[in-house]
């Protein structure tokens, strides 16, 4: 059991390693396919979040207008403005980051 245990924590602070940070997103090109795919991953996966929340009738992570479809581009300005905005926010995992530029640029009412 403590075999496992000890394997669980060495997978879990080898995959924190792992993850993105805001320093790096900001020094790689926004043309960077693996970037690109992470970052639409990242969206999708807080999208998904929102709608099991949403048919869970609780409330929403945040709130895009029905209009509006996010897409890399449109995230990519959000990520940068909000990065832009709090700097020590380099520091935080890119998923992180993008969860709160997300919560701040598209608030439930």
């Amino acid at each position: 059991m403590r075999h496992l245990a000890a394997a669980f924590l060495l997978l879990v602070s080898i995959t924190a390693h792992a993850e993105l940070t805001g320093t790096a997103y900001l020094n790689k090109s926004h043309e960077d396919p693996a970037l690109q795919a992470y970052v639409a991953g990242l969206s999708q996966a807080f999208g998904w979040a929102n709608v099991s929340l949403h048919r869970a009738n609780k409330e929403m992570l945040f709130c895009v207008p029905p209009a509006l479809a996010l897409n890399n581009e449109n995230v990519y300005s959000i990520l940068d403005r909000y990065i832009a905005e709090d700097p020590t926010s380099r520091d935080y995992p890119l998923g992180m980051i993008l969860l709160e530029a997300l919560k701040k640029a598209f608030p439930c009412k």
